[in-house]
């Protein structure tokens, strides 16, 4: 296999491009899935992601689809139609000319402050927690897990815009997503509202690891903050 390759797609009339609306889509199913169907195993989980159609009824179905519609209208948008206030990135993750992943994120100016929000990430299953030689977007040639090159492409941009304060959020239910922002990130818990969890890292209260875990233990323990 050659060497995966890290890009930042810049518009929408292109291959890649297409490629992400599909990726797009197999997010969509995989939050929605895990939010609304109750799993006994891993393998329950994945059956129900890949026969959706046939776990969820049909109001769920309609509202599936609207949720990737809007998904889809919104990575147009962000990809078209930066501003100076807000600048987003949809970093790509390419095997060969496939697309199989990507990560994206936004440098927003909020007040005084610069904060850099990691909206949201994906990747295709046979390539998570893969290691990989991976060249990222500034020509280093780097070996780790697929998804951490990525989010250190990220970090390092943030670095370059001088960003203070990181923000993302994810499904209230990701415990896998959540422990890994919370635990192995940084992040802390900001708030919850009846779908998501919302995140936040603020470079000047850095927490220690043992604090980080307590903050995951109560989140998973109590469903709260």
């Amino acid at each position: 296999m050659s060497m995966l390759k890290i890009e930042i797609i810049a518009n929408t009339n292109c291959n890649e491009y297409y490629e992400i609306e599909n990726l797009i889509r197999e997010f969509a199913v995989n939050v929605f899935v895990i939010q609304n169907c109750n799993f006994t195993s891993k393998t329950e989980k994945q059956t129900a992601i890949n026969n959706y159609d046939r776990y969820l009824s049909k109001e769920q179905l309609k509202s599936l689809e609207e949720d990737i519609s809007k998904r889809i209208e919104l990575a147009k948008k962000l990809i078209c139609n930066n501003v100076k206030e807000k600048i987003t990135r949809f970093y790509i993750v390419k095997d060969e000319q496939q697309v199989i992943g990507f990560q994206t994120a936004q440098v927003r100016m909020n007040q005084d402050r610069v904060e850099g929000w990691r909206n949201y990430a994906y990747i295709k299953p046979k390539y998570a927690g893969r290691i990989e030689d991976i060249q990222d977007t500034y020509g280093k040639v780097k070996k780790g897990n697929i998804s951490n090159v990525v989010y250190e492409n990220i970090t390092k941009w943030f670095k370059e815009n001088n960003v203070v304060v990181e923000r993302t959020a994810t499904g209230k239910n990701m415990y896998k997503n959540i422990l890994a922002y919370i635990v192995l990130k940084g992040f802390v818990p900001e708030r919850v509202d009846g779908e998501k969890i919302y995140l936040i890292k603020d470079y000047s209260t850095i927490k220690s690891k043992e604090e980080l875990k307590n903050i995951y233990k109560n989140y998973v323990k109590k469903g709260i903050l």
